[in-house]
C-alpha cells in the first residue's frame, strides 16, 4: 500500500535559539507516503516511506507496532503517530529514524541506514504535534544527528511536552565560529524521554528545515534581542530589545512588509496576521538593524 503527497524539509546543527530561514527537501516529511512490503509471522508492517522504526522487531516478539499510521494530520491525509512501548529487554521502542533499512529479514543489507547529504548550512527546523504522554514528568525529542565524512559530528534537538491540539515548534541553531560544515545528517526521533511510561502517544506531522533566508533578506546571525512566544496567535512580547528603537516591519516569508506595528508595553499585536512565518525587523535612529524570524498559528 502507498500513499503520495507531500514532500517538505531537510535537517540541522550545534546550539539553539529561535529565527528562521529557506526550505529544502526532505523525502515524505509529512508522512504522506506509506509501504507494507515486509510481514512478520503473517503480520503486514506499515512504515512511512523513507523512515525506519522498529515495527518488524516489536511484531516478531509478539508486540504491536510502536509506530503507525494516523488520519489525525495537521495537513494531507496521514501523520504518524509513535507509541512508547519496550522490548524483552526493556529497551525503548517508541523511536523513529530518517533514512531506510532493509525489510526485515533481508540477509543483504540489514544494518543499511540511509544519512541525507547537505547542500548548505542548517539554520532551522519545525514540525506540528501532538503529544499525550503517560505520566507528566514524560517529554517527546527530535533529534537532528550530523555527520562528516562519516563520523558524528554534532546534533541539536528540541524536547516537548503535553498538548491535545496541534502546536507546531520551531527550532533554530547557530554555529561556534570557522567551523566546518557537515555533510550529512539524520533525524532521530523519541516518544518518551523516561522509561517506564509505556503507552505514551506522539503525533507528528509537516516536519520542515530551512537552510537560508528568503530572496531579498540577507542571512542573519542571531541577535541579542527574542521574541515569546513563538508561535504567537494575537500579542507577542519583545525582550531584551536595544534603545533608541525607531521602527518595527514585519515581513512575510517572501520578504514583502506586510504590517508596522507600534511597540506597546514591550509587545505588538499579531491577530490580524494570517498563520505563516514572518519576519520581525527593529530598526533604530543610527539606522542599524536586526531580524528575527516568529510563527503566527
Amino acid at each position: 500500500m502507498k500513499h503520495h503527497m507531500k514532500n517538505l524539509a531537510l535537517l540541522t546543527l550545534f546550539f539553539c535559539c529561535i529565527f528562521f530561514t529557506s526550505s529544502a527537501q526532505l523525502p515524505n516529511a509529512g508522512f504522506e507516503e506509506w509501504d507494507s512490503a515486509s510481514v512478520v509471522n503473517g503480520v503486514k508492517i506499515y512504515n512511512p516511506v523513507n523512515w525506519y522504526s522498529r515495527n518488524a522487531d516489536m511484531v516478531g516478539i509478539g508486540r504491536t507496532s510502536p509506530v503507525s499510521l494516523t488520519k489525525d494530520a495537521h495537513s494531507g491525509s496521514y501523520a504518524i503517530k509513535i507509541t512508547t512501548s519496550f522490548d524483552d529487554n526493556d529497551e525503548l521502542a517508541g523511536t523513529l529514524s530518517s533514512g531506510s533499512k532493509a525489510p526485515f529479514g533481508d540477509p543483504k543489507q540489514a544494518a543499511f541506514e540511509e544519512k541525507f547529504k547537505l547542500t548548505g548550512r542548517i539554520k532551522s527546523y519545525s514540525a506540528w504535534y501532538k503529544y499525550t504522554p503517560a505520566t507528566e514528568m514524560d517529554s517527546f525529542t527530535v533529534r537532528i544527528a550530523f555527520y562528516l565524512r562519516g563520523k558524528a559530528y554534532g546534533a541539536a534537538y528540541f524536547t516537548g511536552g503535553a498538548t491535545n491540539v496541534y502546536k507546531q515548534f520551531l527550532w533554530t541553531l547557530t554555529y561556534p565560529d570557522n567551523i566546518e560544515m557537515a555533510d550529512s545528517a539524520k533525524f532521530l526521533i523519541f516518544s518518551s524521554k523516561y522509561t517506564g511510561n509505556e503507552g505514551t502517544e506522539l503525533i507528528l506531522d509537516d516536519i520542515e528545515v530551512q537552510y537560508k533566508t528568503p530572496t531579498g533578506i540577507e542571512d542573519i546571525t542571531q541577535p541579542a534581542w527574542s521574541v515569546y512566544p513563538n508561535p504567537a496567535e494575537d500579542k507577542m512580547n519583545l525582550f531584551g530589545i536595544p534603545p533608541k528603537v525607531r521602527a518595527i516591519v514585519v515581513a512575510n516569508s517572501q520578504g514583502t512588509v506586510v504590517k508596522e506595528p507600534e511597540l506597546t508595553q514591550n509587545s505588538i499585536d499579531v491577530s490580524d496576521l494570517k498563520p505563516g512565518f514572518y519576519w520581525l525587523t527593529l530598526k533604530d535612529e543610527d539606522g542599524n538593524q536586526s531580524t528575527v524570524k516568529f510563527a503566527k498559528q
